[in-house]
């Protein structure tokens, strides 16, 4: 400001877009001027007198807020004057819209039963999650039971984490462990066994039928016996037949092979 004398620029600094056939189309107006300052007199009149006379388009901020909001509900389509955004978008939706856009939010709006979201949709405000959509999906799932979901529902219905599921690259140690284990059952004779039989008990009976064994172990009642050869397998196979290692294999021989004593 230079001896009383100010430079002033008015711009529509509106954050909404005026509509408009072209949807890209957004108008920003701006004037510059200038204009001396008068301390004697207040500023608020709209006379287009005194305008003329200071020479100052819109100086009162007040007429051109008026003038603006005036702008914004009016239909761009019929120039309908309407007291609020949303009795213009009312209108637009149930006159001005092309036929098109006005069936498309027909179509949106028609699974809604309750008044109020389907009119706050049809009027352009933002709905209300809980109050819309839920009771939306109450409406259309209303035979569905609600049930309560436990600790145990949620830890089965989180998602596992697959890298702890990769296989971790095996040591040295490991591999050769691996072709060992393989070697010691690459003749393999499986029996079931009775449940009384211990680890010391079967040792007992493979060295009193003289099977020389490489390898075994019995997991749950499953006898899993490695041996050295092909041929040593098939002698095995027969010694072991379906009788041994039974409840009446047991009680005939535990009193012979001393199997209560451990």
């Amino acid at each position: 400001m230079e001896n009383n004398t100010s430079q002033i620029m008015i711009i529509n600094v509106n954050d909404r877009q005026l509509l408009s056939e072209d949807e890209n189309y957004q108008p920003t107006y701006s004037k510059s001027f200038n204009y001396k300052r008068n301390n004697t007199r207040k500023s608020g009149s709209c006379d287009p007198l005194f305008r003329e006379k200071r020479k100052v388009r819109f100086a009162d901020f007040t007429c051109g807020k008026e003038h603006d909001e005036a702008q914004q509900h009016r239909c761009y389509v019929c120039q309908e004057q309407f007291l609020s955004r949303n009795d213009l978008q009312q209108h637009l939706c149930q006159k001005c819209y092309p036929l098109e856009m006005r069936e498309q939010i027909e179509k949106l709006t028609q699974h809604i039963e309750d008044i109020k979201p389907q009119q706050q949709l049809y009027n352009g405000k933002s709905l209300d999650y809980d109050d819309t959509l839920i009771g939306v999906h109450a409406k259309n799932e209303s035979s569905n039971e609600i049930g309560i979901i436990s600790d145990d529902d949620i830890e089965q219905n989180r998602p596992v984490n697959q890298h702890s599921h990769q296989r971790q690259p095996l040591t040295r140690n490991q591999r050769k462990n691996r072709k060992k284990r393989e070697k010691r059952y690459q003749f393999e004779i499986i029996r079931s066994v009775y449940y009384k039989f211990t680890t010391r008990n079967i040792k007992k009976i493979l060295i009193f039928m003289n099977i020389p064994y490489v390898n075994f172990n019995v997991v749950g009642k499953m006898l899993f016996l490695g041996v050295k050869n092909e041929h040593i397998r098939k002698q095995a196979d027969e010694i072991l037949h379906s009788g041994i290692f039974t409840e009446e294999h047991y009680y005939r021989i535990r009193k012979h092979l001393h199997l209560d004593q451990k």
